[in-house]
């Protein structure tokens, strides 16, 4: 590249974000690290550096409009350009209707949607300028299927597909392609949380959890982090220039559409 590309990556602190940060520095990204926590955050930044990476930390809490811009600002003080975002912050909560209330839906609609709507936005405009960008979101296999125990993340994900397709098809005269990955069960802090409360709900440990659940899944195995940045890349790059508006699963085939 004849000029170094520019990342930004939210919910970079750990899971599926840091392996995805890690991954692009080590393509040649320099890469904008976004976590709400900055222990987590420059944790990852401290990683990609050790291995010869270039990246900083910004700390955000991107379900705030005002922090996303703030964000976004200080990534162009610094590197001048933004040619990729990935929208990885989220929430997954599990639990029954009883126990889901008019905050707690607002506040998984407002980290999983909202945040990404924001990041989109406020980096378009600097992508529209070069005629140039990537959008990368994180969906789910949740939507394209549904569950009563998530009811608010699966509904965030079901919308996350759909602004997924529109934003491509809006951005799209300016260069600018929007795909999302879909995971399954990535073994990650947070569906650490998921096994802990549905293996909880049927007695069963969270080994206990996940040996059933691999049943399910055609190849018999979970996605590890790893493989879900090497799609992400695929998408980011030369090879991903005319695919977009695309929601893509990668789950061993645990649901398949």
């Amino acid at each position: 590249m004849s000029e170094q590309k520019v990342a930004i990556v939210t919910g970079a602190g750990a899971g599926i974000g840091r392996a995805i940060a890690i991954k692009l520095a080590k393509e040649g990204y320099k890469v904008a690290a976004n976590g709400r926590q900055e222990g987590n955050t420059l944790e990852t930044v401290e990683l990609i550096r050790k291995n010869g990476g270039e990246s900083f930390g910004v700390v955000a809490d991107v379900s705030s409009k005002s922090e996303v811009d703030q964000m976004v600002k200080k990534v162009i003080d610094k590197y001048g350009r933004i040619d990729l975002l990935v929208n990885n912050a989220g929430v997954c909560p599990i639990r029954d209707l009883s126990e889901v209330t008019n905050e707690s839906f607002e506040n998984t609609i407002q980290t999983n949607l909202f945040s990404m709507f924001y990041c989109a936005k406020a980096v378009s405009n600097h992508m529209i300028a070069q005629r140039s960008g990537r959008i990368i979101n994180a969906g789910s296999q949740s939507s394209f299927r549904q569950s009563g125990q998530t009811v608010e993340y699966a509904t965030s994900k079901w919308a996350v597909r759909g602004l997924t397709r529109t934003l491509a098809a809006a951005l799209a005269p300016y260069n600018i392609t929007v795909n999302a990955y879909c995971p399954g069960t990535v073994i990650t802090p947070m569906q650490l949380g998921v096994a802990e409360r549905r293996g909880g709900a049927k007695g069963q440990t969270v080994e206990e959890f996940y040996k059933e659940r691999f049943k399910e899944i055609p190849l018999g195995r979970d996605q590890p982090v790893e493989e879900v940045a090497e799609l992400v890349y695929f998408l980011a790059s030369d090879a991903g220039n005319n695919i977009t508006g695309q929601n893509i699963m990668i789950n061993g085939g645990q649901v398949m559409c």
